[in-house]
């Protein structure tokens, strides 16, 4: 449900002890300098102008936030000269606990909900780790599309965060080409990756990085006698400012043959959360 918006530092005062009069709240997109709205109903059905104009006694009307959405503040007097210590980021109305539904008719857990409390519970612990494994092979033939794993995929990416990644897919294959990258559903700002390929002897027998995760796909081609059985790949992003994604394993045959190419079972793929920028 919708919050009232409360000044995230201490209200200001003018050099008598007075709140300024005509102070200026101006609401954007977390990060951003794009407006974002604010609403004068808990309804959200009717938006303030944007800044938020506080009256001769420096008082605000009441001011709801949009629960769904991360804002940041800027405060300035009214001349437009901003505070000390702003702006500020990160002013999101997370529900109160009784207001989400995780349990059914029944009293089980269930729902949509639910893993958004175990993601929050896990971000505000520190923990903002998801690992996947293959609980089967996955074969491919006679492609070099790309697309996302059966098992490593669905991994969820918040905006403006900075994440790591490590995998490892032990593979076969009967041509030595395989093609691959970390998908990402967005497009991060900033990004390095990197792997190696070890064979059966435990000799890295191909290795390479990239700066660009997502429009990087990265091979290996041409292994014959010396074909590798793990790939073992790791790297960093800062994910989209803004809008959140998710993130997967997207691999296909380099060279299209009719033969397959498996990515086995037992692969794993780890995503934690590293922090904010």
């Amino acid at each position: 449900m919708p919050k009232l918006f409360q000044l995230p530092k201490v209200i200001p005062l003018d050099t008598g002890g007075d709140l300024l009069a005509g102070a200026q709240l101006t609401f954007y997109e977390r990060g951003t300098t794009n407006l974002q709205n604010v609403y004068s109903d808990p309804e959200l059905t009717s938006p303030h102008t944007n800044p938020v104009v506080a009256d001769g006694n420096g008082v605000f009307a009441p001011i709801y936030l949009d629960p769904s959405l991360n804002y940041k503040v800027e405060l300035a007097d009214s001349d437009d000269v901003a505070l000390a210590g702003y702006p500020v980021n990160d002013i999101a109305m997370r529900d109160e606990a009784g207001n989400i539904q995780i349990t059914d008719a029944d009293g089980n857990f269930t729902g949509p909900d639910l893993e958004t409390v175990l993601q929050e519970i896990a971000r505000k612990t520190g923990i903002g780790e998801q690992i996947k494994h293959k609980t089967a092979d996955t074969s491919r033939a006679s492609t070099t599309t790309l697309a996302d794993d059966d098992h490593l995929a669905g991994f969820v990416i918040n905006a403006d965060t900075w994440y790591g990644f490590e995998m490892q897919l032990p593979y076969n294959f009967n041509v030595g080409d395989i093609q691959f990258r970390p998908n990402y559903s967005q497009t991060e700002q900033e990004s390095n990756w990197s792997f190696y390929a070890i064979d059966q002897a435990g000799n890295i027998v191909a290795d390479n990085n990239s700066s660009a995760m997502s429009s990087t796909v990265l091979t290996i081609t041409g292994l014959t006698d010396t074909s590798p059985s793990v790939i073992v790949a790791r790297g960093v992003f800062r994910s989209h400012a803004t809008l959140a994604g998710t993130l997967a394993l997207e691999w296909a045959q380099n060279t299209s043959s009719a033969n397959n190419t498996t990515v086995e079972q037992g692969s794993i793929m780890r995503v934690f959360e590293i922090g904010p920028p």
